[in-house]
């Protein structure tokens, strides 16, 4: 004898929905043409903002200090130190993750 299954539920109309939340990214890369590449990318998700580009870990230490970040996305080779090391400075300014 075959189970029943509840229906499905009705799906949710789009407005009904809780906004997503936007997550706040820096991009630390010495290559402008990658930052550009990894911009648009993330610009094709909704839930990700890009707010500054660096391409010093100077620059990205700044920025950490000066604006709510959610992510970093890091090259770890930047011309004035290693990028694990900027790393570990950045985790005091930003809430969620590295990448």
């Amino acid at each position: 004898m075959p189970t029943a299954f509840p229906d499905p539920p009705e799906p949710v109309a789009e407005s009904s929905r809780p906004p997503v939340p936007t997550l706040r990214a820096i991009l630390v890369d010495p290559d402008r043409l990658h930052r550009e590449r990894l911009r648009r990318q993330l610009e094709a998700e909704q839930a990700i903002q890009v707010v500054d580009e660096c391409d010093t870990a100077r620059e990205a230490i700044e920025v950490g200090q000066r604006a709510r970040v959610d992510l970093v996305f890091l090259e770890t080779v930047l011309p004035d130190m290693d990028g694990f090391e900027l790393a570990r400075l950045l985790r005091a300014h930003v809430r969620i993750g590295l990448v």
